[in-house]
């Protein structure tokens, strides 16, 4: 095929995977699929990989209900864990919770709204406040991120996509047409390319000759995760824990582990650069938030 046919896709992770999977599933188009470091090597590798259904956005949660059926359908090769997920606000957005989980439900989604009492009953290691709004979905849980991605750059091959471990250096427009130049001076020219290079792509667009006025407006900002053991007493499965109340998220891992995540607004303060590890000042504040949160209130992890 000709360089007007081809699609070139930029990254491997779990996006670019599909997307060069299901273009190929879509058109007759040559499709070139290119990573550095291989599938999955990128932020993929890092994503605690929670299957969720629980958005406000209608349209978001459309799409994680189709997502979430094709990690059913698939639950062995992408190692899905159905565990659930709860999910925990303060009082005042307990009337929104409400109406989030009537648009869900009116989705085909399955959620429902716990009373306190009723939560504690049926999750009796997690304590919540009297005042909290609560939501259960059952269907929820999480999968394996590097399987995920393999699965779907495994698939895009089959079909006839062609996968180089290469670094792009640069992406160039000649004449209307797209081109690529790899680290190594080749040159892959095709009719459009496709950027699934999450914290890495404003770099590239820089290396590109993007002016700063013209780049993403997107931010690179670390976000540590805290593995604990878990007590024997709450071994085995366990349910997502979406603690909105407290900003944290909890995440149980195999048989023994428990993943803590933290979602308060400082930690997006931090713009750093993709490629080197965080400032020791972000992993202190990171540390602080989490021991504090665990001080005070332990009540939902």
């Amino acid at each position: 095929m000709s360089a007007r046919d081809r699609i070139i896709v930029i990254g491997a992770g779990s996006t670019g995977s599909s997307v060069a999977y299901n273009l190929k599933r879509a058109t007759h188009s040559e499709v070139v699929l290119i990573d550095k470091g291989g599938v999955a090597s990128g932020m993929t590798s890092f994503s605690t990989a929670i299957v969720r259904t629980h958005y406000s956005n209608e349209v978001v949660a459309k799409m994680a209900f189709e997502s979430r059926k094709f990690f059913e359908a698939n639950r062995e090769t992408l190692r899905f864990y159905k565990t659930g997920m709860v999910t925990v606000v303060p009082s005042a957005l307990r009337k929104r919770m409400e109406d989030n989980v009537d648009m869900l439900r009116r989705l085909g989604i399955r959620e429902e709204i716990l009373e306190v009492k009723e939560a504690s009953k049926m999750f009796p290691w997690l304590n919540f406040d009297a005042d909290e709004g609560v939501s259960y979905e059952p269907d929820s849980g999480y999968a394996d991120p590097v399987s995920t991605a393999n699965f779907f750059a495994r698939k895009a091959m089959d079909l006839g996509v062609k996968f180089l471990r290469e670094e792009v250096h640069r992406i160039e427009n000649t004449q209307g047409q797209a081109k690529i130049v790899l680290r190594n001076g080749k040159e892959i020219s095709g009719a459009s390319v496709i950027l699934c290079t999450n914290i890495w792509t404003n770099k590239l667009l820089s290396q590109s000759g993007f002016a700063k006025g013209d780049l993403l407006p997107l931010k690179v900002s670390p976000h540590p995760v805290v593995i604990y053991k878990r007590p024997n007493g709450i071994a085995g499965l366990r349910p997502v824990v979406n603690d909105l109340a407290n900003r944290d998220y909890y995440k149980p891992e195999g048989e023994s582990l428990l993943l803590g995540g933290n979602l308060r607004s400082e930690l997006d303060e931090a713009d750093v650069d993709p490629d080197k590890p965080p400032p020791p000042s972000t992993v202190q504040l990171y540390r602080r938030l989490f021991t504090k949160d665990f001080e005070q209130d332990t009540s939902h992890g």
